[in-house]
C-alpha cells in the first residue's frame, strides 16, 4: 500500500513542479475508458504518431487505466475538441517501445525527461490506436494519421 502512494504523491509532485516552472506539457488528450461495472473514467495523457499509427504510452504494466483498456480495449480519445472511438491495442514489443519512448521524448522534450528519472522507461508499455470504423462512434473530423482529410 506504501508503494502506490508513494508514486502517487511523487506524480503529484513532479505535476505541481512541471506547473510551477512552467514548462510546457504539450500536446494532452483524454481518454476515457470503462471498468468492468460499466463507470467511465478520464485520463490525460500524451500522445503520438509513429509509423503511421497513434500510440499512448502507460508509464508501468500496473496502471490502473491500462487495466481496464486490457479488458475493454475499445476506447475514445478526446483530441483538439473532437472524439475518436479506437480499438486500444497494447504492444508487448521492445522495438516499438524504444521508438515510442523516443518519439514521446522528441514531442515532449523537458517534461518527458523530468518524468524518466522517475518513472524507468524499460517498463513502459505502448499502446497503439487502431480507430474503429463508421458507426462505432469514430468523428470524422478526426481521420487516422496518414488519411487524406475529407
Amino acid at each position: 500500500m506504501k508503494v502506490p502512494l508513494l508514486l502517487a504523491g511523487l506524480t503529484v509532485g513532479l505535476v505541481v513542479f512541471v506547473t510551477a516552472f512552467g514548462i510546457d506539457e504539450g500536446e494532452v488528450v483524454n481518454l476515457s475508458t470503462v471498468d468492468a461495472g460499466g463507470a467511465q473514467f478520464e485520463t490525460q495523457l500524451w500522445i503520438i504518431e509513429q509509423d503511421g499509427h497513434l500510440y499512448l504510452r502507460a508509464g508501468h504494466p500496473a496502471a490502473r487505466w491500462l487495466a481496464r483498456l486490457r479488458a475493454h480495449p475499445e476506447v475514445k480519445i478526446e483530441r483538439d475538441g473532437s472524439t475518436s472511438a479506437y480499438r486500444a491495442v497494447p504492444v508487448d514489443d521492445p522495438a516499438t517501445r524504444e521508438a515510442v519512448n523516443g518519439a514521446m521524448a522528441e514531442k515532449y522534450g523537458q517534461a518527458d525527461r523530468l518524468i524518466a528519472r522517475i518513472f524507468d522507461r524499460s517498463q513502459a508499455v505502448p499502446i497503439r490506436l487502431e480507430p474503429l470504423g463508421p458507426g462505432k462512434g469514430t468523428d470524422s473530423r478526426h481521420p487516422p494519421p496518414g488519411a487524406a482529410a475529407r
